[in-house]
């Protein structure tokens, strides 16, 4: 059944809490604080390496998944970060699921019809 592309969703992307970008000691970790739950200086996990200069500055709104695993070093994830008036996914976990729902419609793949989709290869 074809869906108009204004119905079609990509994927549900949840996230838990708004934060407050700090700052960003390194890479993968952000500092943040949660106003709603009142936590202050928390280190986030930042699942893209790139600097995001734009995204990433003091000040910024951000949104925050709980991290799962209760073992992990950080607790949170950053999902998106806030860009005018819209958020810009910054977690780049998600960019692959999003490539492959994209090349696997033909109504809205810059491919067309795809025969098959592989995962990159690790050698």
């Amino acid at each position: 059944m074809y869906m108009p592309e204004s119905e079609k969703q990509v994927m549900h992307i949840g996230w838990d809490a708004e934060a407050v970008f700090i700052s960003r000691p390194n890479r993968f970790v952000a500092i943040v604080d949660i106003p709603s739950s009142g936590i202050q200086n928390v280190a986030v996990h930042v699942h893209d390496p790139g600097r995001l200069v734009d995204l990433l500055y003091r000040g910024n709104r951000l949104l925050l998944k709980k991290a799962t695993n209760p073992h992990r070093k950080t607790k949170w994830d950053i999902i998106a970060a806030k860009k005018d008036d819209g958020w810009v996914l910054v977690n780049s976990a998600c960019h692959r699921k999003i490539a492959e729902w994209v090349l696997s419609d033909p109504d809205i793949s810059p491919l067309g019809q795809v025969d098959s989709i592989c995962l990159s290869k690790t050698w």
